[in-house]
């Protein structure tokens, strides 16, 4: 299997002056939804958070439910954990942020894009403000927290917050960072439209794809590939393509319809489409993104 090492992919080589909106950045959806319970639903990643940053991942989908003063990453309302099951640790921000900060340590010219949002328990008026302060304040320098698209020389080093949640009752001194609290849910089968999502900043916006409804097939016809067509991205637009679906199949079984599908079509259509949110995503997957920057 091919490793980061192999193929020599990431943003590293990429000039600073380009914005993050115009690359084609690898992602995975429910980043550490690996080791769950009732997996043959809720399984989204073969492989651990630091596995994926070594093959080329930049853009970490990060779903919590806080409690206990902790940040524990969750697939809707099961725990992500760091092995096998049963009665193995939790998953937690802590262990995510430390292999975020090693991976950048090493590898000081990448930067990676972490989406944060509560998936489980009713904690939306506290959930960003403790958030900030127990990860993001004694850490600001690692961070780009602006709510706007920077640029790759901008934001090297550092993590890209993308907040999928509300503000609640934060009311620190600070940028939030780039706000995707109004992303569109798109959980039926009436549309394969992508949706727009309004930064809230009067001049950016990012178009998302995630139709997560349909079956496989008509996810990869109707939704991924009329997306991917239409793509247009610019300093100002960012465009997000979501290729997982829980659509009728196990999501092993979707993805892998869907991954060899997408490989033959970025191996034979290279441009600038955006960001990719995959599941199992792998390194031929990875290469295949970044190789459609050239």
């Amino acid at each position: 299997m091919n490793t980061v090492q192999d193929v020599k992919i990431g943003l590293s080589a990429l000039p600073d002056s380009v914005c993050i909106t115009q690359l084609n950045i690898p992602g995975t959806h429910n980043s550490a939804a690996r080791f769950v319970a009732a997996s043959w639903i809720t399984k989204c990643q073969h492989t651990s958070v630091a596995q994926q940053l070594n093959m080329g991942v930049r853009l970490l989908d990060l779903r919590f439910e806080y409690k206990n003063n902790a940040f524990v990453l969750v697939h809707s309302v099961i725990d992500c954990r760091k092995k096998r099951l049963p009665l193995t640790e939790k998953i937690t921000f802590a262990d995510v942020w430390r292999d975020c900060t090693d991976f950048l340590d090493k590898h000081p010219q990448e930067t990676l894009l972490l989406s944060i949002k509560e998936d489980d328990g009713r904690n939306g008026d506290v959930f960003f403000a403790r958030f900030y302060e127990k990860h993001i304040a004694p850490y600001k320098e690692r961070w780009f927290t602006e709510n706007r698209f920077p640029t790759l020389g901008e934001c090297r080093g550092k993590a890209v917050l993308l907040r999928r949640c509300g503000r609640g009752d934060f009311n620190g001194q600070g940028d939030t960072g780039l706000d995707l609290s109004r992303w569109p849910d798109q959980g039926n089968r009436e549309s394969c439209e992508p949706k727009t999502c309004d930064m809230g900043n009067n001049a950016d916006t990012v178009i998302i794809q995630d139709r997560y409804s349909h079956l496989q097939k008509q996810k990869w016809q109707n939704c991924i590939v009329p997306a991917l067509q239409k793509a247009a991205p610019d300093a100002h637009t960012a465009y997000l393509h979501a290729t997982s679906t829980a659509g009728g199949l196990l999501p092993y079984v979707s993805s892998r319809y869907i991954n060899r599908r997408l490989l033959s079509y970025l191996d034979e259509n290279k441009r600038i489409y955006g960001w990719f949110m995959a599941d199992f995503i792998t390194p031929a997957i990875c290469e295949a993104i970044y190789k459609a920057n050239q």
